[in-house]
């Protein structure tokens, strides 16, 4: 019985450590952040080369909360949006009165479920890009605490939503699974007369829909089943 316990545990802690983990939001634009402002929950056509979508002395609260954003490990910056137009970034300093920029292309674009698409930029990258762009002022490199304006260029696409997210971890290699060794010998199987009563059996463990929280209620109850099944036996 002690084995069946220890692989009953086992077992728990393999699908606790294979529950979905969603990637955090740090940061969601739903309306332009400049003076003309403007909804993108309805849609906003780029128009002309890299319109601002954030002007940091008009919006400082909103640019300040992107800039923090970005600096995060792992973030990806995500415009949802439709078009058929390769979609640029472009991030503007406020380097005296050079306004010297910087334009990241490189995404990784994905359709949505209800047939929009989304541009995935790696925040690092692009952040470096920018970082390690001369200033037009000759005074050494661009910095995000200079930042003027954040862009997006892409002419006719309709823009719906950026946000800046971190990566979902990893799934657990498969080393962390119970060993082989582990599992009881067919001898130390109980019998069919030792099976608990229908009334003892385990709670349903069908996985609950895919909501992006915690499901910790599924192993515990396993874990509750194991010790009951270890005292009766």
């Amino acid at each position: 019985m002690k084995k069946l316990l220890a692989v009953a545990v086992a077992l728990v802690m393999a699908m606790a450590l294979s529950v979905s983990v969603f990637a955090d939001t740090l940061f969601t634009l739903t309306e332009v952040a400049t003076n003309d402002g403007g909804s993108l929950t309805d849609g906003y056509t780029i128009s002309g080369w890299n319109p601002a979508f954030i002007t940091q002395y008009m919006k400082p609260d909103v640019a300040a909360e992107f800039v923090a954003a970005v600096r995060t490990e792992g973030a990806k910056i995500v415009i949802t949006y439709t078009g058929d137009a390769p979609l640029n970034i472009l991030l503007q300093a406020y380097d005296g009165d050079s306004y010297t920029w910087a334009q990241y292309t490189e995404c990784e674009v994905v359709e949505t479920a209800d047939g929009k698409k989304q541009a995935i930029f790696d925040a690092a990258a692009a952040v470096a890009a920018y970082e390690s762009t001369a200033s037009a002022s000759g005074e050494g490199t661009l910095s995000l605490d200079d930042l003027l304006n954040f862009s997006i260029g892409g002419e006719g696409n309709v823009i719906y939503l950026v946000e800046v997210t971190t990566d979902a971890p990893a799934a657990p290699a498969a080393d962390e699974t119970p060993a082989a060794d582990e599992t009881p010998a067919a001898d130390e199987t109980p019998a069919a007369d030792e099976a608990p009563a229908a009334d003892e059996a385990p709670a349903d463990t069908t996985p609950a829909p895919d909501t992006g929280l915690a499901l910790a209620v599924i192993p515990a109850v396993m874990a509750l089943a194991a010790v009951v099944v270890s005292k009766k036996h």
